[in-house]
């Protein structure tokens, strides 16, 4: 299931001053871009998988749903974090460390 549209990052503008601007922490497979935002109603989280890291688009996806799940359940509602994660290797074998490795790191930020 899909994060609400209100959870989502969605224009290029955002992801850019997100990934321009935004405090950065490593993870063995991604790394993960934070911002504050001034208004405190929701976090948002956008994700990119680029093609030439992930050649398989049905991994690509399988990817972006496993890191939204796991931001869905981590997450507090009221907290104003835009958070972008940039996979920058292929995880699709260890799907599931790289699922609690985000929670952990993404748990230090929320």
């Amino acid at each position: 299931m899909a994060l609400p549209r209100s959870q989502r990052i969605t224009s290029d503008r955002d992801f850019t001053a997100i990934l321009k601007e935004g405090k950065t922490e490593r993870g063995s497979f991604f790394f993960i871009k934070t911002r504050q935002r001034s208004d405190k109603k929701v976090n948002r989280f956008g994700i990119i998988v680029p093609a030439r890291v992930v050649k398989s688009s049905v991994k690509r996806n399988a990817i972006k749903r496993a890191f939204q799940e796991a931001f869905r359940t981590v997450a507090p509602e009221a907290q104003g974090t835009d958070i972008v994660c940039f996979v920058n290797r292929d995880c699709s074998d260890t799907l599931n460390e790289v699922r609690e490795e985000f929670k952990t790191i993404l748990g230090h930020y929320l």
